[in-house]
């Protein structure tokens, strides 16, 4: 990549992956963290974008506390909508291409639609999220297409990486020290891995993709399954336990079906989507990996 690129919020799981591929590669790229960067604040948005003038943004940055959203759903909207929109509307004043990364829970999540739709939901199928934090971010994508359309949302789901918070590593954590872990077997889905993300974004970027896209891992699971996986893939005896999204109890409300259909994406030369078990054994040898 000869472009200059600038990276939003690269200090989380997704931006380290970022980070970590541009300097293994020497890639030129100016990172602002969270900590750096307020994207609520539209002047500071745009002071970094008149001074950095990128040819494209990557933007990680995102509100993503799905339980806290439910009280806090200003807040959820503040960043995931009005920061995404003085990003997207920074990039359209300097004819940059506005990179975002969005997520399954834009959908209704309803039983009926695993039949609905076999393969996951595609890029078309219709929104209704049944979350705050799901419709702050369906507004943010709203605010991208109305302001720009050099513009490529990206949606993930379940998202799981080395670095930062995720299922996966909460799940070794917990079993160093617990004997069995209760985890949902109502929640279907597909986990999308942070490596398999940023080597999927490098070639959509490279094919010059502008719109939609759906990106997640191929297969379909629940968190029991997902769990049980990691337990045997580290080889632990900590027992998975199944319970409902009820019995568990959680303050927002889940969708009990959110695959992601990745049909289009696969039409692209270069691109690459793994099984999940494959993410799953991929993630848990790397040697970057760290619990501590």
């Amino acid at each position: 990549m000869k472009e200059k690129l600038l990276l939003i919020g690269d200090s989380g799981q997704l931006g380290t992956e970022w980070r970590y591929l541009f300097e293994k590669r020497g890639i030129p790229f100016t990172g602002v963290s969270s900590d750096k960067l307020d994207i609520t604040d539209r002047q500071a948005v745009d002071a970094l974008f008149d001074a950095e003038r990128p040819d494209f943004v990557i933007n990680c940055a995102a509100y993503t506390a799905v339980d806290e959203a439910e009280d806090n759903p200003e807040l959820a909207m503040r960043v995931n909508r009005d920061g995404v929109r003085h990003l997207a509307e920074a990039s359209a004043r300097h004819d940059t291409v506005f990179v975002h990364y969005s997520t399954d829970y834009v959908f209704p999540g309803k039983k009926e639609d695993q039949s609905r739709y076999p393969r996951g939901y595609d890029e078309k199928a219709s929104t209704e999220p049944v979350n705050q934090y799901g419709l702050s971010k369906l507004e943010g994508e709203k605010a991208i297409r109305e302001t720009t359309d050099k513009h490529m949302i990206m949606r993930i789901s379940w998202l799981n990486g080395v670095y930062g918070h995720n299922f996966i590593k909460t799940m070794l954590k917990l079993s160093r020290t617990k004997d069995e872990i209760k985890v949902v077997n109502d929640q279907f889905g597909s986990p999308t891995f942070a490596h398999n993300v940023v080597r999927n974004t490098v070639c959509l970027m490279q094919h010059g993709l502008h719109g939609t896209v759906h990106l997640s891992s191929g297969g379909l699971v629940n968190w029991y399954e997902l769990a049980a996986e990691i337990m045997r893939v580290a080889d632990s005896d900590t027992r998975i336990v199944p319970v409902t999204t009820k019995e568990f109890g959680v303050k927002a409300p889940r969708p009990y079906f959110s695959k992601l259909d990745t049909g289009f994406i696969r039409t692209f030369e270069g691109s690459r989507i793994i099984n999940w078990q494959e993410g799953v054994q991929n993630l848990l040898r790397d040697p970057r990996l760290k619990l501590d």
